[in-house]
């Protein structure tokens, strides 16, 4: 008796999706060019933009006196030198509040950023499967943008 090897195409299907228009929040929007970057697995409840060195280490302050943790301080810790003074002189850093769902199979992707009325709108996508499972997403989104692009922005406002 012989074992053939095969395989098995898996493809999770999602029953649900849903994601806000823009149109539903504001007339007058315009597309932010952006680069995906590596968020910190925990947020302090808001949506931040941080146009400078010490912006992102009064951030990081912050997040550190809410870390309740070592893991989650030491991350923090590291995080520290991911950016630099050079790096905020031509970028800024958008990080999304904390999205919670009820379970680890929805995914959360990013639609767009996009600006309007000094605000940057990050628009997420939620896709639902058939089945889930029963534990807690936590997820939070973070962004390099160009600091010329949002000089006049003051705030981030996440549509889930």
């Amino acid at each position: 008796v012989s074992i053939k090897e095969w395989t098995m195409l898996m493809e999770r299907r999602y029953i649900k999706s849903y994601m806000p228009k823009i149109e539903h929040y504001t007339d007058a929007y315009q597309k932010l060019n952006y680069t995906a970057s590596q968020a910190i697995s925990m947020g302090n409840g808001k949506d931040v933009i941080l146009k400078s060195k010490d912006e992102y280490n009064a951030y990081l302050d912050e997040l550190f006196e809410m870390a309740k943790y070592d893991y989650q301080k030491e991350q923090i810790t590291a995080a520290r030198d991911s950016y630099s003074e050079a790096f905020f002189e031509e970028n800024a850093l958008i990080i999304t509040k904390m999205l919670f769902r009820g379970s680890g199979s929805i995914k959360l992707t990013v639609d767009n950023l996009y600006v309007s009325n000094n605000a940057v709108y990050v628009v997420v996508r939620t896709d639902e499967p058939a089945l889930g499972t029963a534990d807690l997403l936590q997820k939070s989104f973070s962004f390099i943008v160009a600091k010329s692009d949002v000089a006049n922005i003051d705030s981030v406002v996440t549509l889930d």
